[in-house]
């Protein structure tokens, strides 16, 4: 039997064998997710116990360094075969956003989740 816990409260790690876990993953630079949650010393490995292989860990150092071209493309695409194959999470839906605004504000939403108002892409009439 599951153990029901309070609105508010949050189960030890230990118990819980499923997450709901939103984050940055449509960003356009798989850093933000793959390296930065998924990497050497971040949270996945050290807190939650995923033992990831020596090459994923040796690309996610690489990729931190490199600059945009064929070589870092190439890292990406293999750190992201392994993640398929390993499977330390699984990505089950990706949100459909839907945005209304008055006529008299100027405003265009992203594509990834995140409300842009800064100056650039907002004002009023």
């Amino acid at each position: 039997m599951p153990e029901i816990y309070a609105p508010g409260t949050t189960a030890k790690d230990e118990d819980i064998w499923i997450r709901n876990w939103s984050n940055g993953l449509s960003l356009t630079d798989a850093l933000n997710t793959i390296v930065s949650e998924f990497g050497p010393g971040r949270g996945v490995q050290t807190r939650w116990g995923w033992e990831a292989p020596a090459e994923f860990n040796e690309l996610a150092m690489k990729v931190q360094e490199l600059p945009d071209g064929p070589e870092r493309f190439d890292a990406f695409n293999r750190m992201r075969d392994i993640f398929e194959e390993e499977a330390p999470a699984v990505i089950l839906y990706q949100p459909f956003d839907v945005y209304g605004a008055r006529k008299d504000v100027n405003w265009k939403p992203v594509s990834f989740e995140t409300m842009e108002l800064r100056a650039h892409n907002l004002s009023f009439n």
